[in-house]
């Protein structure tokens, strides 16, 4: 039985994974593993929508089975440039 979800979507259109998000516009968190949000393989102008800016969302689905209470989650954003 599933009682709730967490997962993020990113508007970024060059991402190495092609659409890791699929139909469902967002991709679940599994455990510790790393999901691309940001990519790009050239100089950043800061300002472009895949050239230096993109926009994350997260979302959160619960249902009638989700127990009450406080919950939490740690995110960890690894950004590595190459020159």
């Amino acid at each position: 039985m599933t009682y709730g979800h967490f997962g993020l979507t990113s508007d970024d259109s060059t991402l190495s994974d092609s659409d890791p998000f699929g139909a469902s516009l967002y991709k679940g968190f599994n455990n510790t593993d790393p999901i691309e949000v940001m990519y790009n393989s050239g100089p950043a102008d800061g300002l472009t929508t895949d050239v230096g800016t993109t926009t994350v969302a997260y979302t959160v689905e619960i249902n009638a089975m989700q127990e009450s209470g406080d919950y939490a989650n740690t995110l960890t954003y690894v950004c590595t440039p190459t020159y």
